[in-house]
């Protein structure tokens, strides 16, 4: 991702203090191939430890508290069903035995712990969480927000934005771009 101005962005920033930060994680184009393929199939927990030690620089640089953080990401940040044979060459394919273990390692579906399944005295809390999708997004579908919505019983809120007629980020109708 490359910078950009976003108005929503100068808002919240002006009058609600907001930070921004930008973390060009292993596996994007921004700084080449190389860069590219080192957050990549066997790569990719690269991609993670990169989110990870943003989050963390941005906790001891002061600039937020870790109750504070908000995260956006795409793509492996969530799972994918529908249309995966698009994305093996980028993550790996379940159907292949080593390419599994890398997935399983960072699969959400398969990672994200309901609170009664942890093994303590008192259910673990996730924070105040807010799930996007859009009904017809065929790379990141709706079943992981639906799915980890069901992760209850939670104090914290875990809810969701869904969007109606609208696809995979460039798949939404202007209309809904306009009212976010």
């Amino acid at each position: 991702m490359t910078r950009f101005f976003s108005a929503t962005r100068i808002v919240l920033s002006r009058h609600l203090g907001t930070v921004f930060c930008f973390a060009n994680i292993h596996g994007g184009g921004e700084y080449g191939e190389e860069w590219h393929k080192s957050g990549a199939l066997a790569n990719k927990q690269n991609c993670f430890d990169d989110f990870i030690s943003a989050a963390e620089y941005l906790v001891s640089a002061g600039y937020t508290q870790p109750r504070k953080i908000c995260i956006e990401g795409v793509g492996i940040l969530v799972g994918k069903f529908t249309i995966r044979h698009a994305w093996t060459s980028e993550f790996g394919c379940s159907d292949k035995e080593e390419e599994f273990h890398w997935l399983i390692k960072y699969s959400p579906l398969h990672n994200v712990k309901r609170p009664w399944e942890q093994k303590t005295d008192r259910f673990v809390q996730y924070p105040s969480t807010m799930l996007l999708t859009a009904d017809h997004d065929d790379r990141v579908v709706p079943l992981h927000t639906y799915k980890l919505l069901a992760n209850s019983p939670q104090t914290n809120p875990i809810i969701a934005r869904i969007e109606v007629k609208a696809g995979h980020g460039a798949g939404r109708p202007t209309q809904n771009m306009v009212t976010i």
